[in-house]
């Protein structure tokens, strides 16, 4: 390449060089973006199994605080000089493990875990198809004056190759646009009736 990950120069006198150039350069700029979901996917995947592991726990401990509160009359825990029955740490258990799940769906971390991870895979896939198209395509025969057509072909591949690594991309994209704005106005009309009617 010209310039080092840098778009490939046309080169009149060798075609063919420019061709194996602009591969590269479309492998090159594919993996950059299965290597940026994959970076960006793993912090996610970690937050949201604790998230909602601490979620899944603090449920189950808000369920069984009603039985444990049943099962032990006058049975009270005692914070900072303040008694709670089990009953009413249930409800206060259950409303943060709510908050939890809340916060998870607002800023779409196990949602956008999963964004991230089908679209690196669909990525991924796309790259190992256009590889093997390509091996195909440059080990044909190929008639004598036929190679213009030839390559142009060829630069046709990598041009929808392309195209298609940017359209997932932007696809992924979009569908967190989307969740996030939905997100954000559940949230007002959660809070429109929460608002107190004057």
């Amino acid at each position: 390449m010209d310039k080092e990950h840098g778009f490939p120069v046309w080169d009149e006198h060798d075609r063919h060089a420019f061709l194996m150039r602009l591969y590269e350069w479309t492998i090159e700029n594919a993996q950059k973006q299965i290597d940026w979901y994959d970076r960006k996917r793993k912090p996610k995947r970690i937050l949201s199994q604790w998230l909602l592991g601490i979620a899944v726990l603090l449920g189950g401990i808000g369920i069984l605080c009603p039985l444990i509160d049943a099962a032990c009359k006058n049975c009270e825990l005692t914070f900072f000089d303040c008694s709670v029955s089990f009953l009413h740490l249930g409800y206060i258990v259950i409303a943060l493990a709510g908050i939890i799940i809340l916060f998870d769906r607002t800023y779409g971390i196990s949602t956008g875990w999963m964004r991230f991870m089908k679209t690196q895979m669909t990525l991924e896939q796309s790259l190992k198809e256009f590889c093997l198209d390509w091996a195909k395509a440059v080990s044909v025969k190929v008639p004598e004056g036929k190679m213009d057509e030839h390559q142009q072909e060829l630069l046709s591949s990598l041009r929808d190759f392309t195209h298609k690594v940017e359209a997932l991309v932007i696809s992924e994209t979009n569908a967190w646009i989307l969740e996030f704005r939905r997100n954000l106005f559940e949230i007002d009309k959660m809070l429109e009736k929460r608002k107190p009617k004057v």
